[in-house]
């Protein structure tokens, strides 16, 4: 029985890291103009709309190729998807690093920018569906959640590490620098994928039978719940690109970018451990109760980051209020995001889904929600940002996970078991 499960786990390992850095590379690469990218497109002559345009041209497109990606992972394999995608993520990656030189004027410099967002959101859809494909795929059926699971944090990892790396790198070498190094890691990644193909990839698809059609997972209650919370986790996280490095370079704050960064990389540690012990803490609590106490530290950290103008009076405005509540909110993230998807799929087992067949849905579906609230946050956070100041703003959208947690309540007890085994 050894030399048959050695060969399995490598398998297994092979497989999942490349699916995680993948994701990570991919949301990384979209949340890296955070810290910085206001700032030039302002010098170019945009409005904050028009900012938030750009940011939630990535997302928007990643919908679309997230809807088209089952249908080109049943006719060339997630692996290829994967590798042909992050490639092409690489390439124009690259070519917005040349944006700033070559785009003069708002209104070029808004096409540009837009056109070469939209590209770069289409590859990351097929790059996120394959990822998650990929990892159902790796594994034994005992264990696709967690896999899953695993890969949604790397998402939500690749988030908040971005705004990091983007701050310090356009800090010291400029606007062209954090593209150019994203660009670098992806090709990289590319090519290590071209030389070393996991033998998960050979093996034949676990079900002969064709997938059945990605809406029609969505009869599913815990399906349609799971979405909307993700949707509102990365709502949160979107909401930030555009409205806090202006809140923050301004008094009485006027911290320079890679302070901005730095303040990032705090909310990536927080999210990196609430993630990592997600699924201690599910196995205690349930998914659906961790998932309602992550909504609930969100809701909380926004209304402290400004802080909202009625806590002013006990609070006060400090940077390390702002912080804490940063830092709040990112646990919850961490802690709302991961059993998502677990609950996706034991959910729609229960209503008599295949998880071996389905898993292209959820997968697909998954990014979906995770691309529209980044559509979602971006776009609210750049009209806030019009109407309102931050501490107002980021008080109202609070509202958001706060209505969402107690749509979780009725999964409570299902979720309390141990998650079933996927058949």
């Amino acid at each position: 029985m050894e030399p048959s499960s050695s060969p399995k786990t490598t398998i297994d390992i092979a497989s999942l890291v490349f699916c995680c850095l993948a994701t990570t590379l991919s949301d990384l690469n979209f949340a890296l103009i955070a810290p910085f990218f206001p700032i030039v497109a302002l010098a170019h002559g945009l409005t904050s709309t028009g900012i938030g345009v750009i940011f939630a041209a990535q997302p928007l497109s990643v919908m679309i190729g997230a809807l088209c990606a089952p249908l080109v992972l049943e006719r060339v394999g997630a692996f290829v998807t994967l590798r042909s995608s992050i490639l092409a993520q690489a390439l124009f990656t690259l070519a917005m690093a040349s944006v700033d030189r070559l785009a003069a004027g708002w209104l070029p410099f808004l096409i540009a920018c837009t056109a070469l967002r939209v590209l770069q959101g289409l590859a990351c859809g097929f790059t996120e569906t394959a990822a998650a494909s990929l990892a159902m795929r790796s594994v034994s059926t005992q264990h696709i959640a967690t896999a899953v699971g695993v890969v949604s944090a790397s998402r939500g990892l690749g988030v908040v590490s971005g705004p990091p790396l983007g701050g310090v790198t356009f800090d010291s070498l400029g606007f062209a620098a954090p593209f150019a190094l994203a660009a670098l890691l992806m090709f990289i990644l590319g090519c290590t994928m071209l030389v070393v193909v996991p033998l998960a990839t050979h093996a034949p698809a676990p079900n002969a039978t064709s997938n059945p059609p990605t809406w029609d997972l969505l009869r599913v209650s815990a399906v349609l719940v799971a979405l909307v919370a993700m949707w509102s986790v990365h709502s949160s996280i979107t909401f930030l690109a555009p409205t806090l490095q202006p809140f923050l370079t301004a008094p009485p704050f006027s911290l320079s970018p890679s302070a901005i960064g730095l303040v990032f990389m705090f909310c990536t540690i927080a999210f990196a451990l609430m993630a990592a012990l997600a699924g201690v803490i599910s196995s205690i609590i349930g998914h659906a109760y961790q998932m309602m106490l992550g909504l609930l530290l969100i809701a909380a950290g926004y209304v402290f980051v400004g802080p909202a103008p009625w806590v002013i009076p006990f609070v006060g405005t400090s940077m390390g209020v702002t912080v804490t509540a940063l830092v709040l909110a990112a646990m919850g993230g961490g802690l709302a995001m991961v059993p998502a998807t677990p609950l996706m799929i034991s959910g729609s087992q229960a209503e008599g889904f295949s998880a071996r067949q389905s898993m292209d849905g959820v997968a697909a579906l998954a990014t979906l929600a995770g691309s529209f609230g980044g559509v979602s946050g971006s776009l609210f956070g750049g009209c806030f940002a019009e109407v309102f100041d931050f501490p107002t703003a980021a008080s109202l959208f609070a509202i958001i996970p706060l209505l969402v947690a107690p749509l979780l309540f009725p999964f409570r007890k299902g979720a309390r078991r141990q998650t079933p085994v996927l058949c």
